[in-house]
This record gives structure tokens, C-alpha cells and sequence, in this order.
């Protein structure tokens, strides 16, 4: 059997998986099949051989019931390639069964075409080439019909079968390309949150938390899975309860970010931080849509000025005395 090249020998590379391709590929024979046992039982050509169309239409069946077993996600997805071999294999013998008939099963082949170029890339469709050939044409110089007509036949059928499965292999490159640029997005912006000292969550209009940064289990002692799916407000203090929910009502008025709030936040110890918080409203926006919650603990700071404020207070006091 020819090798042929894989788009992606990787599966997450890959913009269906080998099990999917597999499954497709499994539908395609059994819809074949029952459509040569149709032509079997309701053919209308005298020269056909309706018993060979019938037995021909249960052997492609129970090859689409074998390649739907298969465990295709256990092996290299250039395995896949060996599906494509007994197609032609089965669209040549029912062209013989079926009088030899150029038209008829052209959209078979382009059927064969579309499944390359959805699994593979334009290389793989150039190799289906010699096989396309083989299957189309021999059944005919063996039979003595290898006509004008019938080449024309081969040739049309062999040009809609590249441009649709060129066409296919295109649009899965770019759906690739696609699902490469953002998966790098993800990675950038998980790394930025990693490394990032502020406490990062995205909420929904109802304050529930949708994401979180894994800083909050560094800065508040939260793990991000006990984190999300909670209501951000619970944890808010008391005294600080009416701004926030005023700030989150004001924020989901415009797109801008709002001024920075001071909240004291509860830690998971029961201590309490003092948060600088920054709201803004990206709902609008398809890969964000909630409201991003950014804080950054200042609590060193605001002790660090309350002492400041209480020496200075102490030393007029004692300049008083």
C-alpha cells in the first residue's frame, strides 16, 4: 500500500480526532452499501448482475460495521489511510456488477475524495489519483468499453473530486490554523495570570465566578477549582458589601474601566487582605463575555501608611506635651 502523508501526526494537531475520522469513514460504507443493495433489488439495467450488487452492498455494510470498531484513537492517525484502498476496491467490482456504467457512480468517487480531504491534505488526494484510475478505468478496458465518453466521465469526475476535496482540505487548514492561534492565545494569557501578582477572575453579571488565576491560592490561600462557580460577594467584608455591588452595577453600564476601589477581603485562613480593586465590564467581548475582576493586595501598604499616619499623630501629640 502506498504511505501516504498525514496532515497532522499529532491528534491535538488535528481538527477532527482519528476516532472521528474513523466513525465518518465507517457512515460513508454503510450508506454505499445500502445503496448498491438498493440497486440490487430495484435496478433497472438487464446486463446488471443484481446478486453480485446485493452480496457486494452486505460486504460493504459489514466493512463500515468493522471500521466502526476499530479502535482508531489507540493508533497513528496515518492509519487511517488503509480505509481508502477497499473504497476503490468496492466502487470497481459494482461498477462491473453494474454494467460498467461511467456516469453512475461518479459521485461515489467524489464521496472518497471528500473524506481525503477532510482526514488529509492535498498530497493525500494526489495519491488517490492512480488508485481513482485504476478502479475507474479497468472495469471498462477489461469489459471493452473504455470509450471517449468514458474517459470524459473519468476526467470530469477526477476534477470535481480534487476541488472538492481540495476545497475540504483548504477549509480544515484554515479551521487548523485556526484552532493553533487559539490554543497560543490561551497559553499566553494562562502564563500572564500564572506569573501575575494581581488576583485575576472573571465574573457574570451576577458576581458568580466563571475563571480565576492561579495566584489566588499564592496571595489568598484559594485553590482556582474551590474558587469558581462561587459567589464573589461572600467573601467580601461586610462593611464593604454596598460598594462593590455598586461598582459591579455601574461597571455593566459601560465599557470602560472603573476607578479603583478599596475592599477588604477575606482570606481562606479567616484573616482579612486589603485589596485594591479595578472592575471592568467585557461582556460585549466573545472571548472574555463577563466582568473582569482585577485586584492587587495592598495590604503591606495601607499598614505601612496607618503606622506612618499613627507615628506622625504620636510624635504631635508628644510635641504637645
Amino acid at each position: 500500500m502506498l504511505r501516504w502523508q498525514s496532515r497532522d501526526n499529532v491528534e491535538h494537531d488535528a481538527v477532527i480526532s482519528r476516532y472521528v475520522a474513523g466513525r465518518i469513514a465507517a457512515a460513508f460504507y454503510g450508506l454505499g452499501g445500502l445503496v448498491l443493495i438498493s440497486a440490487g433489488y430495484f435496478g433497472n439495467v438487464p446486463e446488471a448482475n443484481t446478486r453480485g450488487n446485493i452480496l457486494l452492498g452486505f460486504v460493504s455494510v459489514a466493512i463500515g460495521g468493522g471500521i466502526w470498531l476499530l479502535p482508531w484513537q489507540q493508533w497513528p492517525r496515518s492509519r487511517t489511510a488503509w480505509i481508502v484502498p477497499p473504497g476503490f476496491i468496492v466502487l470497481a467490482l459494482s461498477n462491473v456488477f453494474s454494467a460498467n456504467e461511467p456516469f453512475r457512480y461518479g459521485l461515489s468517487f467524489v464521496i472518497i475524495f471528500l473524506w481525503i480531504g477532510i482526514v488529509y491534505s492535498w498530497p493525500g488526494l494526489y495519491l488517490a489519483i492512480p488508485p481513482f484510475l485504476i478502479a475507474y478505468l479497468v472495469p471498462l478496458i477489461i469489459a471493452g468499453q473504455l470509450t471517449a465518453i468514458a474517459l470524459t466521465s473519468a476526467g470530469i469526475d477526477l476534477v470535481i473530486g480534487l476541488l472538492v476535496g481540495g476545497t475540504v482540505a483548504w477549509i480544515m487548514r484554515l479551521l487548523l490554523a485556526a484552532q493553533a492561534e487559539l490554543r497560543q492565545r490561551e497559553v499566553r494569557f494562562s502564563l500572564l495570570l500564572q506569573h501575575s501578582s494581581d488576583l485575576i477572575a472573571i465574573l457574570d453579571p451576577d458576581g458568580i465566578v466563571r475563571y480565576v488565576g492561579t495566584s489566588i491560592e499564592r496571595t489568598m490561600g484559594y485553590s482556582p477549582e474551590s474558587f469558581v462557580g462561587t459567589d464573589l460577594l461572600q467573601r467580601v467584608h461586610p462593611g464593604d458589601t454596598e460598594r462593590v455591588v455598586a461598582t459591579i452595577a455601574a461597571c455593566l453600564q459601560t465599557s470602560d474601566s472603573l476607578a479603583p476601589i478599596a475592599v477588604r477581603y477575606r482570606r481562606a485562613d479567616g484573616t482579612w487582605r486589603q485589596l485594591e480593586v479595578v472592575v471592568t465590564n467585557r461582556l460585549e467581548n466573545p472571548a472574555i463575555a463577563g466582568v473582569i475582576f482585577n485586584a492587587r493586595d495592598v495590604t503591606e501598604r495601607v499598614e505601612a501608611q496607618e503606622r506612618m499616619a499613627w507615628q506622625a499623630h504620636h510624635d504631635h501629640l508628644t510635641g504637645l506635651a
